[in-house]
């Protein structure tokens, strides 16, 4: 029995406008362009009919949901959805990031990792931990679509592990806010179907 799960990353906050690193630690308010983003991301979900509704509980992710859940339906928090933690540089902006770790950014953009930052979750722990949410979202609710409000980084770290991508390769998976992933599960494994759909923010 297929289950469909479309899964969202919130609108563009704060933290995205001043390049600033925002994981699981930190959370920022929607910006104008991102109420609007959520806005019309509710008219392109009101064409689905869903039977379920979860979301990470950062109030990033839960305010998105919030405007853009189409039919109504109680909102889910599921921890499992959060943000990958960033340790010691969650919060900071990268120009700052950059005067105490030098060349980080460039290092982070070409491979995934971040040497020498402290506290950090783990490629794999991340990519396991939002798995096993979205699995867990799927069983139990066989048969039916979902929709799952939750974070740049964790879907791009779901996904990574969905397309068999090393942590550099995965920083070729760009998550835009907004943007709709659509997964299919069924006997025991997830399939995707379509990533990082935002066309309908631009179309008139």
């Amino acid at each position: 029995m297929k289950t469909t799960i479309f899964l969202v990353r919130h609108a563009e906050t704060k933290d995205n406008y001043e390049d600033r690193i925002a994981g699981s630690m930190v959370d920022s308010d929607l910006t104008e362009k991102g109420i609007e983003q959520a806005k019309k991301l509710r008219e392109r979900l009101a064409k689905e009919k869903f039977d379920a509704v979860y979301s990470s509980p950062l109030g990033r992710s839960m305010k998105t949901a919030k405007l853009a859940n189409p039919n109504g339906l109680e909102i889910r928090q599921d921890q499992g959805l959060v943000e990958k933690g960033f340790g010691e540089i969650d919060g900071m902006i990268w120009d700052n990031v950059e005067k105490n770790w030098p060349g980080l950014k460039a290092k982070y953009i070409a491979t995934g990792e971040l040497p020498g930052v402290k506290g950090i979750e783990g490629f794999e722990e991340s990519q396991e931990r939002i798995h096993a949410a979205l699995k867990k979202i799927a069983e139990d609710n066989p048969g039916k679509k979902i929709l799952v409000f939750t974070h740049g980084t964790i879907t791009r770290m779901l996904l990574s592990k969905l397309m068999d991508k090393n942590n550099a390769e995965s920083m070729d998976i760009k998550i835009r806010n907004c943007a709709i992933t659509v997964l299919n599960y069924e006997n025991g494994s997830f399939k995707v179907k379509s990533i990082n759909d935002d066309s309908f923010l631009t179309s008139s």
